[in-house]
């Protein structure tokens, strides 16, 4: 296996969830997996009609700006729910696992991982399906290009068709941002 220099961003960032999984704690972390999941959820299915109020921003860039939107709406999502995850339940800690508790918080912490780079790698490919008009030609090709020779997509698709099985109820048909990263 080949790693691209996307490959060594994106192993990276898994090693900050991880790290930062360890550092938070088991109970505090499985919260975070809930509120990724539903992140996940009000971001799928509100992207593309938030990316419908800003085409004026985004103009000729459909698939770039539905993207933009995408994670917006996520990070929305994510901080408000953890600001009041934090607020109702301010200490989730376990004193009586002690250091366990932050052993064991890297379970949750790896799926989260796990979520968040394959979020970042289908956004990467379904950004470039369109053009992003001539001034950004170059970085549309080079985001094109390092979607396509990264080496842990084929890892990271085979788990985010499990992650979206787990949305069927909200995506019988997933929309097609998060479908595009497909095994």
């Amino acid at each position: 296996m080949n790693l691209t220099a996307l490959d060594i961003l994106l192993i990276l960032l898994f090693i900050i969830v991880c790290f930062w999984a360890v550092i938070r704690g088991l109970l505090r972390q499985l919260m975070s997996l809930a509120v990724f999941y539903l992140a996940t959820v009000v971001a799928g299915l509100f992207y593309p009609y938030a990316a419908l109020f800003v085409t004026a921003i985004g103009g000729k860039t459909p698939t770039f700006t539905q993207v933009v939107m995408f994670w917006v709406l996520f990070l929305i999502v994510t901080i408000v729910l953890e600001v009041l995850l934090r607020r109702g339940f301010p200490d989730v800690r376990l004193p009586k696992l002690g250091l366990l508790d932050n052993v064991l918080a890297l379970l949750p912490g790896i799926l989260c991982a796990f979520i968040v780079v394959s979020l970042v790698l289908t956004s990467m490919g379904y950004a470039t399906v369109r053009t992003w008009g001539h001034g950004l030609a170059y970085l549309r090709a080079a985001t094109a290009y390092g979607y396509e020779r990264a080496a842990l997509r084929p890892l990271m698709a085979q788990f985010f068709s499990l992650y979206l099985a787990a949305h069927r109820l909200w995506f019988p048909v997933p929309p097609p941002l998060l479908a595009y990263l497909s095994p």
